[in-house]
């Protein structure tokens, strides 16, 4: 079984194929490459939070561009509960900027 950081490292990796994708319009290899970056995200013992609401919001944008607006809601919803979790208290500046992106998408 991979060990955490391994999983982390896997997820990022899957990001980057989807940031990628997305970039060239490819929107269904990026919601692919998102979706199973977020199946290696929940493989970890504790996931990164942050980690995983960018990689939803960023599926969120692909579906919203394809017009897919309730899928794109889910994604959103499910962002900013993680980033509930986070507290304002305890949320970076990168945590806030990634909520403002998920409301705006939502």
């Amino acid at each position: 079984m991979p060990s955490n950081q391994e999983l982390q490292a896997l997820a990022e990796e899957l990001k980057a194929k989807g940031n990628k994708a997305f970039q060239k319009s490819e929107l269904d290899d990026a919601i692919q490459a998102y979706s199973q970056a977020l199946v290696q995200v929940d493989r970890i013992t504790i996931p990164s939070i942050s980690l995983k609401a960018t990689i939803l919001s960023n599926r969120a944008a692909c579906y919203l561009k394809e017009a897919k607006l309730q899928e794109c809601n889910t994604d959103c919803t499910s962002a900013l509960s993680l980033l509930d979790d986070i507290g304002a208290d305890n949320a970076t500046d990168a945590a806030r900027s990634l909520r403002s992106k998920v409301l705006y998408r939502r």
